[in-house]
């Protein structure tokens, strides 16, 4: 037993650790074989002698090491293969395919001799080898290459298991044979099973904080914020996510986590995290007994982009391994010298394109080749373009350390051949430029003792200096260009640059101002524990202050800050800040300011923690904008900005800000300016979103808070000062010189065809509604030309030259329509759709101030993007419309699409008043025809549908009181009656298997039971009669057949249909387009995570218009149709109604073993043919009575039929 314990573990260990490609995919089944084997291992030792221990351990050391063995020889054996299909391809049959390190798999040979040693975790270095191509092969030659390795690594496999089955019974062999197959197992899944997914735009998210120690008194909870971010972000993307911190001894604890289809990702994530964070902190305090003067957290969530959804793909993001190097600082004392450890880590949302090499653009993919030639990385790197990010900020990164200073240097210097240098032809350059380090650290060392560089002359002398120190040492330097003194000097000056300005934050202002694509960008470094970068340029970051609990948040998502920082009693807040404002004492305490960065012209801020004394701060500072002084001097640029504090209380907090539009460094006071830092407690500012940690189901929620959404957004409308009306009153004026300009054209004769006068677009539902909008709006208004267009279309169109192309399929450009004229309304729930955000910038250069934008709060992008702030105070601009509904968490869509139908439908309220009130010719212009009373009648409806209408539907008041009377239980009984469609196959598979069991177990199927109870004298001895094999034969039957047989029997107790089919259940939503869409929409993102046995396939149709082409020849047994039905009592939807009814009947007539689709219909007419209508919801009366309900006996009731109408019809009194 003793020998199966250690053998176990060591497998368990190898398992855990894993030896194959890919952990999603090889853990798993090791996992399970791990068990397996010490399973058997336990019985085969059950009735054994112990034996000696000593012995039994010796002999699971033997054995450990034998499987290690073979596990290391199987990788070796499948890299070769690799190697040698990459060679048969003539793939640069060269010194550089053929080399050493791709023989070993680009893994050193230490990392495979620990990988050797029995029960060590096995080496990080060791878990992916791989073959590094010199020439990016074909399609098929890259096929060929990568499935060489399973190939060879099964063979070798098969050839090992076959050997120990037919040779002598050896241990050896056995093990072998065990280690072959566990890489062979690695080898499918990494190489066969893990195939590259195709490159689609979705989002991600950056999130993050930082907590000063020194002024956390209070407990900020880092765990629940850090939940509450993720979950948060996690709607931008929630396939993969990662957190990272920098802890004491200078190391990094990064976890990143790929969670399953039906995981929490933030939950996941940080339970991850905070639990090896425990582990990790207490193996740093025995190394270290530093004190960190600040806790910080780097934090991204990521949708696949660029990349799949893998562990090794998901941020933050690490170039290169840690690596120990030389470190100065500058000190109260003067500076000083360190080893120390070097760990770049960054979060990107965006896309990196290219960056600019030896004077030609290069893109992301050919700088990571190019990266990991310059930086040494000698690992198989992420295939996204984040991590090339990672490389380049690693690569400019170079304060404090003169080998990285002196690397810089020679790329920018010699500027040597990329070409070459991805060949590898450039010789080796690590160990010359190492030496000349050493000697910089020696010349450096002895000029800082008896000198300052505070001023450009020192760094004059230094470079002379170093200049001469290398000139003498170039023998030993074996570089031609620290023999080439004109060189050598460029370069030396170059690497002081780099060594005394290259921080963190330089080396991200250099990446951004040179890099091409969208960046919101998050960065640390282990050299610089106190302080942290963000970074944005066409993607949107802000970050936000807590000052009095001493704690930073950032994120892409403006919500992510609004979470409680301390849930505990506060005290009573004081003055802490030049802007903040003294408040009463709260029980939560948040963020009291935030910064919007400037993704448009591109904003980088450094968040530093500076206590006690500044003088090393201060002397750093000096000298790097004496080299900056320098620099400038010989024409180059000088990119050093000042550091500030932004609160008076804080003293230990410090920023450094660079704005492109404002040429550079940002002062203080232009920071602190109320339309900079914005107070979150401005009216203007979203409410914060609903907490995680409350377990309530958000989908019911977002229902239940309809009415109260619906009642603020009619409280603003009917309010004369509402910012809704008055920006209804800004349209209105705009529609009006829109038209008399359009006028005064057209009796000029220059009135064009092409002009839109109202341009609607958005995307998905935003822009459903908005075709809706659009087609009212053309209704109200006949004579204006009212253009819905998805902002998709828009970018297409908009982003080449002058919109001269339109987009394939399309006819939108500038040679079929004119927007120069034209008032667009830009739809947006959430305020930054990046579609629909891009779209509203690109058509402000063509409209300038004729846009309008739609979303659910004004602390938004989008409205930041028609020019209106959000500070305390700011003035109302008259371009934003808002729904009131804030952030909404949950991907089902409910009170987001009716506050933003409610807020367009008061829109088109309001002009219909002023239309109604204006003058003839305007009436004549627009072609507007209706009268004061039918906008009084429409005003009427829109009330009622306000205050009675939607409770009555959710359930709820305004208030959020459930109401005792509504027509909300009529609709969840219809609901869970097809519910009990979609939940038959699980119960029906629950029952078969509780049927299975009991009969195995007890061993009595039905039919066999009887038989031998009923007729047991009849029953011959051996049993072979004619009745028992009937008996034996229909128990085969029924178990074949049990879920239909349970189905049915459900069916029966239940009440529906006997005969329809088996299986998953389609819905079919007909209606008008926006309304089937949206639902549509919401039933698919209900049944998102629901597995394949209880779930739902839904489809949208026009049931007026292609409901009957589209789905008629796909009617089968048990389909359920819904559809909303027009009430034909009105004139205008009486041919509506016939068609409805008309589709209904032709779908109802399809029949198949008497079983016709199931259909339910939704409504205000209450008349329903029950012979095609399986069950109507009459909707309750929001109006006065039509002529037909008066003068007959059918009033409200849905049971009255067409044949049962008596008319009583008094003529004298009607006349």
């Amino acid at each position: 037993m003793i020998e199966t314990l250690f053998f176990g573990g060591e497998l368990l260990l190898l398992a855990l650790s894993t030896t194959a490609h890919d952990s999603r995919f090889a853990g798993w089944w090791q996992c399970i074989l791990v068990f397996a084997i010490v399973l058997l291992n336990a019985i085969a030792d059950k009735d054994s002698a112990e034996g000696n221990i000593v012995e039994k351990f010796i002999s699971a050391l033997g054995k450990a090491f034998v499987l290690r063995f073979s596990i290391v020889a199987s990788l070796l054996f499948h890299e070769l293969a690799h190697l040698v299909a990459a060679a048969s391809m003539k793939n640069e049959l060269s010194q550089s395919l053929l080399s050493t390190r791709n023989f070993l798999g680009n893994v050193d040979v230490l990392s495979w001799v620990i990988a050797l040693v029995p029960f060590f975790p096995w080496p990080a270095s060791a878990c992916n080898p791989f073959v590094e191509l010199v020439r990016e092969p074909s399609k098929d030659s890259y096929r060929f290459i990568r499935l060489a390795g399973p190939i060879a690594s099964i063979s070798l496999a098969a050839f090992a298991a076959i050997s120990a089955i037919l040779g002598p019974n050896s241990s050896t062999a056995n093990l072998f044979a065990l280690g072959s197959w566990m890489v062979a197992g690695g080898a499918l899944a990494s190489d066969v099973f893990s195939h590259n997914i195709v490159d689609t735009k979705f989002y991600c998210g950056n999130f993050g904080m930082m907590v000063i120690c020194a002024l956390d008194r209070l407990g900020v909870q880092v765990p629940d914020i850090l939940r509450e971010m993720a979950g948060t972000t996690a709607a931008r993307g929630g396939q993969a996510g990662g957190l990272v911190t920098l802890l004491p001894d200078g190391s990094g604890h990064r976890t990143r986590y790929v969670p399953f289809k039906r995981a929490d990702v933030a939950d996941g994530l940080i339970d991850r995290f905070f639990t090896g964070l425990y582990f990790s902190k207490m193996s740093a305090a025995l190394f270290s007994s530093s004190t960190a003067h600040c806790r910080m957290f780097l934090g991204h969530t990521r949708f696949a982009t660029s990349s799949k959804p893998s562990t090794n793909e998901s941020h933050p993001h690490r170039f290169s391994y840690p690596r120990k190097v030389r470190m100065w600082r500058a000190g109260a004392n003067g500076w000083s010298s360190s080893v120390e450890r070097y760990e770049l880590y960054v979060t990107h949302n965006g896309d990196f394109d290219y960056w600019p090499l030896f004077g030609r653009m290069r893109t992301q993919g050919e700088i990571g080749l190019w990266l990991k030639k310059i930086l040494g990385a000698t690992h198989e790197i992420a295939g996204c373009d984040s991590v090339k990010v990672a490389g380049v900020m690693e690569l400019l990164r170079t304060q404090g350390v003169w080998e990285y200073s002196f690397r810089l240097a020679y790329q920018l210097v010699t500027t040597p051949s990329f070409e070459e240098t991805i060949a590898g032809k450039n010789g080796q350059i690590a160990g010359p430029i190492r030496a000349a380090a050493a000697i910089a650290d020696h010349v450096f060392g002895d000029f800082v003792k008896s000198s300052e560089l505070s001023e450009p002359e020192h760094v004059r002398a230094l470079a002379t200096k170093l200049v001469e120190a290398l000139y003498g040492a170039r023998a030993q330097l074996e570089l031609q260009i620290f023999s080439l003194q004109p060189v050598l000097e460029r370069l030396v000056l170059k690497a002081i640059a780099n060594f005394l300005e290259g921080d963190l934050y330089n080396a991200l202002v250099r990446f951004l101002g040179d890099a091409e694509g969208s960046f919101g960008i998050t960065a640390c470094c282990s050299l610089d524990q106190s302080l942290m970068c963000i970074a944005s340029r066409g993607q949107a970051m802000c970050v936000s202050f807590c000052p009095e609990a001493g704690a930073i948040l950032w994120g892409s998502e403006s919500a992510t800050q609004l979470v409680p920082v301390i849930t505990s009693k506060a005290p009573e807040r004081r003055q802490t800040s030049d802007v903040e404002q003294p408040r009463a004492k709260d029980s939560v305490l948040r963020c009291t300011h935030r910064h919007d960065l400037d993704e448009n012209g591109g904003e980088i801020i450094e968040v530093a923690i500076y206590p006690g004394d500044q003088n090393g701060r201060l002397r750093m500072e000096a000298a790097a904008r004496a080299s900056a002084r320098l620099c400038a001097d010989l024409g180059g640029e000088d990119r050093i900005t000042a550091r500030f504090q932004p609160f008076t209380a804080t003293e230990s907090l410090y920023l450094r800000v660079f704005r492109k539009v404002d040429g550079g460094m940002v002062p203080r006071d232009n920071f602190l300016k109320s339309d900079s830092l914005i107070s979150l407690e401005s009216d203007l500012v979203d409410p914060p979103p609903p907490r995680r940690g409350l377990k309530v189901d958000r989908v019911e929620a977002d229902l239940r808070d309809i009415p109260r959404v619906l009642e603020l957004v009619r409280a603003d409308w009917k309010s004369e000062n509402g910012r809704n009306r008055r920006t209804a009153a800004e349209f209105y004026r705009l529609l009006q010189e829109q038209l008399q300009e359009r006028a005064q054209e057209q009796d000029q004769g220059n009135g064009g065809r092409l002009e839109v006068d109202v341009l609607v677009t958005g995307v998905e539902a935003s822009l459903w509604i908005g075709e809706q909008f659009a087609s009212d709006l053309q209704t109200l208004f006949p004579s204006l030309r009212v253009l819905p267009i998805s902002s998709n279309k828009i970018i297409g169109v908009l982003s080449n030259h002058r919109g001269s192309a339109p987009m394939a399929g399309f006819a939108f450009s500038s040679l079929t329509l004119s927007l120069k004229k034209a008032i667009v309304v830009s739809i947006s729930h959430s305020g930054q759709t990046f579609p629909t955000l891009h779209a509203t910038h690109a058509l402000r250069k063509v409209c300038g101030n004729r846009l309008f934008v739609l979303t659910g709060a004004i602390d938004s992008k989008m409205a930041s993007a028609v020019g209106q702030s959000c500070y305390p105070g700011a003035p109302w601009i008259g371009r934003v419309w808002y729904t009131f509904s804030g952030w909404r968490p949950s991907e089902a869509l409910t009170v987001s699409t009716v506050s933003c139908h409610q807020t367009l439908s008061e829109l088109l309220l309001f002009l219909a008043k002023k239309a109604s009130r204006a003058d003839d010719l305007f009436r004549l212009r627009t072609g507007f025809k209706l009268t004061a009373s039918d906008v009084s009648d429409f005003a009427r409806l829109n009330e009622s549908i306000i205050t009675e209408g939607a409770p009555s539907l959710v359930g709820y008041n305004s208030a959020g009181e459930p109401l005792a009377e509504s027509q909300a239980p009529k609709l969840r009984a219809q609901g869970r009656r097809w519910a009990l469609h979609i939940l038959e196959t699980p119960w029906a598979w629950i029952l078969s298997t509780m049927y299975i069991f009991g009969t195995i177990i007890g061993g009595s199927p039905l039919f066999s039971a009887i038989r031998r109870r009923g007729w047991i004298d009849s029953i011959e001895p051996s049993g072979q009669d004619a009745l028992t094999y009937i008996c034996l034969i229909l128990d085969s039957i029924l178990y074949s057949f049990l879920p239909l047989f349970f189905s049915i029997i459900l069916r029966i107790i239940q009440g529906r249909p006997l005969t329809a089919r088996l299986g998953k259940r389609t819905i079919v939503i007909g209606d008008v387009p926006y309304v089937n869409q949206l639902i549509e929409s919401y039933v698919s993102k209900m049944f998102a995570e629901s597995y394949s046995i209880a779930s739902v396939e839904c489809h949208g149709a026009n049931a007026v218009d292609h409901l009957v082409h589209r789905f008629t020849h796909r009617v089968v047994r048990g389909l359920l149709i819904a559809v909303g039905r027009p009430d034909g009592r009105l004139f205008s939807l009486t041919k509506a109604e016939s068609w409805v009814l008309m589709s209904l009947q032709q779908c109802k007539s399809i029949v198949h073993l008497l079983s016709p689709p199931e259909i339910i219909t939704v409504g205000h007419n209450p008349y329903h043919n029950t012979k095609v209508i399986d069950s109507h919801i009459a909707l309750e009366r929001r109006r006065p009575k039509f002529f037909c309900e008066v003068r007959t006996l059918v009033m409200n009731t849905p049971h009255h039929h067409i044949s049962q109408l008596i008319f009583q019809f008094d003529h004298t009194s009607y006349f």
